[in-house]
């Protein structure tokens, strides 16, 4: 183990860690991960709502306020 530079910041890194970027320049990147994991899921969720409002309307599943409920 020795000491080494951070290959993003230039920061040293730990003698003890095995990484080759700093502990903040890691942080940093779990941080956008776990952005576009939420910007993903959301847009996923958008998308599956859609479909179900459109198999409902082609289904003839719920009609809306003064339509044919029965």
């Amino acid at each position: 183990m020795a000491i080494r530079k951070c290959k993003k910041c230039g920061n040293w890194v730990a003698e003890d860690d095995d990484e080759e970027l700093c502990k903040a320049c890691r942080e940093e990147k779990k941080a956008k991960k776990r952005t576009a994991w939420k910007v993903i899921v959301s847009v996923a969720a958008a998308v599956a709502t859609v479909i179900v409002g459109f198999l409902g309307v082609i289904l003839g599943g719920k009609k809306g306020p003064g339509g044919n409920s029965g």
